[in-house]
């Protein structure tokens, strides 16, 4: 099982840091996905964690796009606040990393001025 080590990449001291990260966070996101393939299909655990694995990338990639196009935050971020609510995750300090993107997504909700996604 592919797991992720925080912080994915150091802070950003620039825009094109902050490009370029963002490029890169994407580039890890295919790569797990295509990585895994369909291999947990048949453990809800461990899809759980992949899952959960995909959303905090996404969450450190939206979070750097937010800072070079503030007008995003502006904007639905894609992902309901329930998304997370199916997961199956057999350990506590899984259980921690889904709270921290739920609270991301529910500032986030609670934030945007459009109920419509910019992508």
């Amino acid at each position: 099982m592919l797991t992720t080590s925080f912080p994915l990449v150091p802070t950003p001291a620039s825009n094109a840091d902050y490009e370029e990260q963002c490029i890169s966070l994407a580039r890890k996101i295919e790569e797990y996905v295509s990585t895994v393939g369909d291999a947990y299909d048949e453990n809800p655990e461990q899809k759980s964690i992949m899952l959960l694995t995909i959303m905090e990338l996404w969450m450190a990639m939206e979070k750097r796009a937010i800072k070079l196009y503030g007008i995003l935050q502006e904007y639905h971020p894609v992902f309901p606040g329930n998304l997370l609510d199916v997961l199956q995750l057999p350990m506590l300090k899984d259980m921690k990393r889904m709270q921290k993107i739920r609270s991301y997504l529910h500032e986030r909700l609670s934030t945007c001025r459009h109920l419509t996604s910019k992508f």
